[in-house]
């Protein structure tokens, strides 16, 4: 985002190649997780090598996409902690462990909010997941590392699915459909967040088009590195990069 002169040059070699490994691996261990919080965490690593893998590209574009995603993924990470939560409690002893055979969580509601929240995660059209992922690999495509930045997140996705399905099929399909023990219900107030961020994902995906823009703007404004420099320095944008290098900042 620097640029050649800024310091993120000295990372720029190794942030692309750093930032793919990062969301391969976090793919892979949420795919292997055991229980969902687990997986949750472990998506949340990928969504930080998703949006480095765009930073490190460089430019306006690349850098909108990431702040776009970053939104969604706000959203979504923040929901599926909160379903591991409660579904581990309806669970009972068995928790959130996935892959238990045991009981599974006889909860309509519970089952449908996780759909939407897997979807999303997962960026699966149409929701802002997808839009997020459209966006980066849109940004990337003219760099000359596109085609295995497009190959990793293709991949990654495809893998979060799976360990999404799997999840949801040992927590809400395979096994006995009861309730363990005298668990008592979640409350309004504990259902509330995790409804409300299922809410704000669904309209981050309707106002997609508005919040674009104004993600477009910041971007371009992060981007404009004489604007910055003028407005630090007291010069002018066109004698900013002079200014700078007159006092030793380059």
């Amino acid at each position: 985002v620097c640029g050649a002169e800024g310091g993120i040059a000295q990372i720029a070699p190794w942030l692309l190649p750093v930032s793919l490994a990062t969301l391969a691996v976090a793919a892979l261990g949420a795919l292997a997780a055991e229980r969902l919080s687990a997986c949750a965490a472990y998506l949340t690593v990928g969504s930080v090598g998703t949006m480095l893998a765009a930073f490190a590209t460089g430019g306006a574009d690349a850098l909108a996409a990431a702040l776009f995603s970053l939104v969604h993924r706000t959203f979504g990470a923040a929901a599926l902690f909160l379903l591991a939560e409660l579904a581990g409690r309806r669970r009972g002893a068995a928790g959130d462990a996935i892959g238990s055979g045991d009981v599974t969580i006889n909860c309509a509601l519970l089952g449908v909010t996780f759909l939407l929240v897997a979807a999303s995660v997962a960026g699966l059209p149409p929701t802002s997941g997808f839009l997020g992922k459209l966006m980066i690999l849109q940004a990337v495509r003219e760099t000359p590392a596109a085609a295995w930045i497009w190959l990793v997140i293709l991949a990654a996705g495809l893998i979060t699915l799976l360990a999404c399905v799997r999840a949801g099929i040992s927590l809400f399909w395979d096994g006995k459909q009861e309730r363990a023990g005298n668990v008592a219900e979640p409350s309004s107030a504990e259902w509330t967040p995790l409804v409300l961020l299922v809410a704000c994902s669904m309209l981050l995906m309707v106002a997609a088009a508005p919040v674009k823009r104004h993600i477009d703007a910041t971007a371009a404004q992060i981007t404009d590195r004489a604007d910055y420099i003028a407005a630090v320095l007291g010069a002018s944008p066109e004698r900013a990069p002079r200014a700078l290098r007159e006092r030793g900042g380059q």
